[in-house]
């Protein structure tokens, strides 16, 4: 829990360690997305950590707990060597630009932590832009005056 994995693992970074999907490339304000994180080295006990900076976290799986509003981990109190994708629901804020901070170790089973890899990845995304609500009719006066011009255009042949 809390992030840096890297702080009390002291194995390797080692890239790809850490997938997740479900992210979206840009949020809708209230919508829910189901974000999973997969640690693809199976050897020891999988754990992860996300900190969100905005929106709320709820309905993890049965091997994740959430920690907070913004933050969701491994479960505490649970066999990890045989849990290696979790999931969480994410529900979007209503406005800004939202971080993800994920964080995912395999520790070797031992109670030593200095040969645990460990991945990190940071991702930001903002809400979809709002399609301007001034743009629709001045989009319809352009048709109606292109219209116009080309049935002019016509009459004069």
């Amino acid at each position: 829990e809390g992030g840096n994995c890297g702080g009390c693992h002291l194995g390797a970074h080692t890239d790809a360690l850490l997938t997740y999907s479900g992210l979206p490339t840009t949020y809708t304000p209230g919508n829910v997305y189901t974000i999973t994180i997969t640690i693809t080295d199976g050897d020891g006990a999988q754990a992860f950590d996300l900190i969100v900076s905005a929106g709320t976290l709820s309905n993890p799986s049965a091997n994740a707990e959430i920690n907070s509003a913004t933050e969701a981990s491994a479960k505490d109190g649970i066999d990890l060597s045989t849990a290696t994708i979790f999931s969480v629901d994410w529900t979007a804020p209503s406005s800004g630009s939202v971080t993800f901070d994920f964080w995912g170790v395999s520790g070797d089973g031992m109670t030593a932590t200095i040969n645990d890899p460990w991945d990190h990845d940071t991702v930001s995304i903002a809400e979809v832009p709002e399609f301007p609500t001034m743009l629709i009719p001045a989009l319809g006066m352009i048709g109606a005056v292109l219209t116009v011009l080309v049935l002019a255009k016509k009459d004069k042949k």
